[in-house]
């Protein structure tokens, strides 16, 4: 297991801001795999001195990612910030999940699924406070964004016998049934676009022994998917807006949220 972060931050009279990057590599062979039952019995749990993982399974874990954020005093009142931030997520292996019966017996069929995603969002903003009459505003128009794609493929191979009592290593699979993808270079599945645009204004009353907070956010998603050949497969656009209020008090808070637009 590999795990390496870093953390800079920078605090000045006006500018605030900070960098955090991350990597993690996990690697795991013959690790016990999930069980499935196939009937109504279930079967009493495997010693742990029982193994029945095969000894090629394995799977490994890669993930990158990287935050990056600032904060700028326009005056002492108002400030604008801005984020932007990626990752990306590597799953591979070779798998040996198994459907047994009540008495610990039945079989496994080997699955091999490589999967990545990408992901980057970000986000910018303008908050505030300012006063009208006897009653205070604290108000934050912000804008964001994010992207995210997936990249998998996959191969099932024949199934082999399996007793979760009395293990034996059976051959590597070699021999394959199902298949999707390139294994060594998988395509794009699927891919998301999320868009949204929100105000809010908290009201204050009585030296802020009421707070009033009114919002309103408006969201686009978009969604497509590929078959395995990398042709579209569908593509999907929800619009949706909603409206937030939050009454609090030194004695009780109450919350109230619900579309009020939403189209496809």
């Amino acid at each position: 297991m590999s795990v390496l972060t870093l953390g800079l931050d920078y605090r000045g009279e006006r500018l605030r801001a900070s960098l955090d990057v991350g990597y993690q590599n996990v690697r795991f062979d013959q690790a016990r795999p999930t069980i499935t039952l196939t009937g109504d019995g279930v079967p009493d749990a495997p010693s742990n001195s029982i193994n029945y993982a095969q000894r090629w399974a394995w799977s490994k874990l890669q993930s990158t990612y990287a935050v990056a954020r600032v904060e700028y005093d326009l005056t002492e009142n108002w400030m604008t910030y801005a984020a932007i931030g990626t990752s990306r997520d590597k799953e591979d292996g070779l798998y040996a999940g198994a459907k047994v019966n009540g008495a610990g017996i039945g079989a496994h069929s080997p699955l091999r699924t490589p999967y990545e995603r990408d992901t980057v969002t970000g986000e910018i903003g303008l908050r505030g406070r300012f006063v009208t009459g006897s009653v205070g505003h604290q108000v934050n128009l912000g804008i964001s964004a994010l992207r995210s794609s997936n990249h998998s493929a996959y191969q099932f191979f024949a199934s082999q016998n399996r007793d979760i009592f009395n293990p034996i290593d059976s051959p590597y699979p070699d021999r394959i049934t199902l298949s999707g993808g390139d294994i060594d270079s998988p395509g794009k599945v699927d891919r998301s676009i999320l868009r949204s645009i929100a105000v809010s204004d908290t009201l204050s009353f009585l030296d802020e022994r009421i707070l009033l907070t009114l919002g309103l956010r408006h969201q686009n998603l978009r969604y497509t998917a590929y078959d395995y050949t990398g042709q579209l497969h569908q593509t999907t656009t929800n619009r949706l807006l909603r409206h937030l209020l939050v009454l609090s008090s030194s004695h009780c808070k109450t919350y109230h949220s619900m579309p009020i637009i939403s189209k496809a």
